[in-house]
This record gives structure tokens, C-alpha cells and sequence, in this order.
């Protein structure tokens, strides 16, 4: 990689390893990171903090690095996507009630 490389990940946390981004944002070899998922992250993403310390060492760690940023992994909650998951669901119902094939139905 070359040094000085931005790592942006907005997929899921386990892409990257946190404690190699660490090493790689202190040591140089990473210039920047934009993160919205991080490793573990289910200990702090849909719980609200504002009455409590957060104890999520990691996440700690990235927030304090000044060339990273931190942002919500909520692409989830749009109006879109709610939609699609709600008419998905209906037609795969309204299939399978009427013996049709369901397009999203897992085996």
C-alpha cells in the first residue's frame, strides 16, 4: 500500500482489522480513514448514549485520531430502503400464497 493512502470503508466492520488501522494511521502508512462500521460495532451502534459513557475502546481510539472520521452506519434508515423492504417482503408473501416463484425466497 502506498504510504499515505486514505482507507475509507462504509461496508461492514470486518473488512478492516481495527488494531492494523491503528497501527497504520499511527505509524504513517495510513494518511486518513473515513469509517462509518467498525469492527464489534453492535456494542454501540443503535443504543442511545447520550445518558452514558461510551465504553467501546475502539471507537474511542478512532474518534481521537484527528485525520479519521467517524460517522453513523445509517445509510440502512432511508425512506427507500424502508419501502423496498416492506414491498420485497409483500410480493415474496403474495407469491408464495399464490404458489408463484418467489424472487427473494432463501433455501
Amino acid at each position: 500500500m502506498k504510504k499515505g493512502v486514505l482507507m475509507i470503508n462504509t461496508s461492514r466492520g470486518e473488512i478492516i482489522d481495527t488494531n492494523a488501522l491503528f497501527e497504520g494511521i499511527e505509524n504513517g502508512i495510513i494518511g486518513g480513514a473515513g469509517i462509518d462500521s467498525f469492527e464489534n460495532e453492535q456494542e454501540v451502534i443503535y443504543i442511545d448514549h447520550n445518558y452514558n459513557a461510551i465504553k467501546n475502546r475502539d471507537l474511542l481510539i478512532l474518534k481521537a485520531y484527528l485525520n479519521a472520521i467517524v460517522t453513523p452506519h445509517a445509510d440502512f434508515y432511508t425512506d427507500q430502503v424502508s419501502y423496498d423492504m416492506v414491498h420485497c417482503s409483500l410480493e415474496s408473501l403474495k407469491n408464495l400464497v399464490n404458489n408463484q416463484e418467489c424472487r427473494y425466497q432463501l433455501n
